[in-house]
């Protein structure tokens, strides 16, 4: 199957031409949206098309590598930031020949494309590989993969580190506004709270997520600055899913009644998790002097976006019908 039409006019090719995969996505919309007016952007997506003034996005399955390589030929992109993946941590435990297409054989295919074409591979990686407990990790921990989709990403790492020299491994845990009509943990978290209905969160899992929106432009930041190699992005300190929820409970002015305290187990969830998934960020504030994120300042951003109508009212709208865990 080839690649569709464009759904936009083309980038201007005075700026350097930059590939996002899983353009539709929460990371991969939200890279459009943040660096269209610095990049010549080129996206691809699946199932959820997507339109925005400035770029230019093409219907292709990344499975698919001989339409993915003229599609490639085509663009010629300087950068690939690689955001498409299966993420569904159950779903990858249970359909795992999906998982090591998406999560393995595409990585590997635009680790090929980049090695062989001296194009930068920015791949987004996940935090799922680590479990000791009380500490952020940083990118020389052990790594204990405990699950099929954590398995995935790390052999994709792997592959990546091989073939293709140029190239920036992001270990990150995100989260902010979806374009698509579906919600991400803390728009489940925000349109539960907003309509009075009760939000079990999880106490005994520790991350350190970070803004979509700060993302983005820390990783032109370290694309321009020529960073290279494996970095872990992520906010300053750890806090549990149950601390999450109750600081998106303050920022909003929520009733703080409705966030149930739970345990993972009780969950019942089928594939194994890591209790902890906080990540150190202190090579990152090495090697980019003066970044930082307070997940405080993380979650009042994620207040303001929506306060100025970051989203469209439809896409708001339509989501807060829907549950999520």
């Amino acid at each position: 199957m080839t690649h569709s039409k464009p759904s936009d006019q083309s980038p201007k090719l005075s700026k350097k031409v930059v590939l996002i995969t899983g353009s539709s996505g929460l990371l991969g919309a939200t890279l459009l949206m943040e660096l269209r007016d610095r990049y010549g952007l080129v996206g691809t997506y699946l199932t959820h098309p997507i339109s925005l003034s400035g770029t230019t996005n093409y219907m292709l399955d990344l499975r698919e590598k001989a339409a993915l390589f003229e599609l490639l030929e085509r663009v010629r992109p300087e950068v690939i930031i690689h955001t498409a993946a299966a993420v569904n941590v159950d779903e990858c435990e249970t359909n795992r020949e999906l998982a090591y297409q998406l999560n393995v054989s595409v990585p590997d295919s635009l680790s090929e494309y980049c090695g062989a074409n001296r194009s930068l591979f920015v791949h987004l990686s996940t935090d799922a590989f680590f479990s000791e407990k009380n500490v952020l990790h940083d990118e020389e921990s052990a790594v204990t993969p405990l699950n099929y989709y954590a398995e995935t990403k790390l052999l994709a790492e792997d592959i990546i580190r091989k073939k293709c020299s140029n190239h920036l491994i992001i270990r990150t845990n995100f989260f902010g506004w979806n374009y698509q009509i579906k919600s991400s943990l803390a728009e489940w978290i925000y349109f539960l709270l907003r309509d009075g209905k009760t939000v079990p969160a999880v106490e005994d899992v520790w991350f350190t997520p970070i803004l979509t929106n700060t993302l983005s432009s820390t990783l032109h930041e370290m694309i321009e600055h020529g960073l290279r190699g494996t970095y872990h992005v992520a906010s300053d300190r750890s806090i549990s899913k149950y601390e999450f929820a109750q600081q998106i409970c303050a920022a909003f002015d929520f009733d703080y009644s409705l966030i149930i305290p739970t345990k993972v187990e009780s969950l019942k969830l089928k594939a194994k998790r890591s209790s902890n998934m906080a990540l150190s960020n202190r090579k990152l504030r090495r090697d980019l002097p003066g970044w930082q994120c307070h997940i405080e300042d993380e979650i009042f951003k994620f207040k303001e976006l929506e306060i100025n109508g970051y989203i469209p009212v439809s896409y708001t709208h339509l989501r807060a019908h829907e549950t999520v865990l």
